[in-house]
């Protein structure tokens, strides 16, 4: 296998002073790649510690939650090391809850940090990425986005960040940029804080945060040719995970009637087809219905 190094790079983590942000930062720094570590929590301590070791990294405190905010972690990058590569949006709050018991605060602080504070920030690298024609943007979403009950903040806007994954992956391909995303599971500050203390420490014995760094630095690096992928990953394991379709019924004189006759057929799954795009989710409504363009 080709060694992967980052020498020359330049990178953006947020997040990046604790937990698996530490990781994705402490990996990309031995491999090469100048880094900074947004986080308003810790990041001077641990640039200082990985600079005294030689690597070429600075410290972010500005917190990810506003375009101005994205603006101006955008431009300490460019100050500091004159480009920007690589932008890792790892940066998240925890906001567990029942739905109608969330203050209004809560709900748009959960957002601004989830899903509105990271859009602002790959809109902010995105120009200079263009201008290079080289650019790597990793979205940090969860598989709590797929339903837990008790988590409507944090699993909407994560699963938000698939959404911008798949959208800005067909934007940034033609120039020069790719973007992918990951549903990680890992024993962090985060999932410390989980009420189950038995769930807690199956976390810290079997998912480590750094095995999820291992396996997710390859999508920001050169040797990275894919864009629009979403992955699961924990404890060395890592999987894709993906919007799929099933059999299709049809009836041209569809009623509720006929839904509700057929609906446990229709969600019963089976076969799956995964679909890659838009375009390719509506070409199957093109297999019924034939379309020419005009011009």
């Amino acid at each position: 296998m080709t060694s992967i190094r980052f020498d020359g790079r330049v990178a953006i983590v947020t997040g990046g002073a604790s937990g698996m942000g530490e990781h994705y930062v402490r990996a990309l720094a031995e491999r090469g790649c100048a880094v900074l570590i947004e986080d308003p929590r810790g990041a001077p301590a641990l640039a200082e510690e990985l600079a005294g070791a030689g690597a070429k990294v600075a410290a972010c405190e500005v917190p990810v939650g506003s375009a101005d905010n994205a603006a101006a972690i955008a431009r300490a990058a460019l100050e500091r090391f004159g480009r920007i590569d690589i932008l890792i949006n790892n940066a998240g709050l925890p906001a567990p809850g029942a739905f109608d018991r969330f203050s209004e605060a809560q709900v748009e602080a959960g957002f601004a940090v989830n899903l509105l504070g990271p859009f602002a920030l790959q809109r902010a690298v995105w120009p200079q990425m263009a201008r290079q024609g080289y650019g790597r943007v990793l979205n940090i979403s969860s598989n709590g986005s797929l339903g837990l009950g008790r988590n409507a903040i944090y699993a909407a806007a994560k699963a938000g960040m698939l959404g911008l994954t798949f959208d800005t992956a067909c934007e940034g391909r033609p120039l020069g940029i790719l973007v992918n995303a990951a549903l990680p599971s890992a024993f962090t500050p985060m999932t410390e804080q989980m009420p189950a203390s038995d769930l807690v420490d199956w976390y810290r014995r079997n998912l480590p945060s750094r095995l999820v760094a291992e396996a997710l630095v390859w999508f920001v690096s050169e040797a990275c040719d894919l864009s629009g992928m979403a992955v699961t990953t924990g404890g060395g394991r890592i999987a894709r995970i993906g919007f799929a379709e099933g059999p299709f019924r049809y009836d041209p004189a569809i009623t509720p009637e006929w839904v509700g006759a057929h609906v446990h057929e229709i969600v019963a799954g089976g076969d799956l087809r995964l679909l890659e795009t838009q375009p390719q989710a509506s070409a199957r409504y093109r297999e019924l219905f034939p379309f020419e363009p005009t011009a």
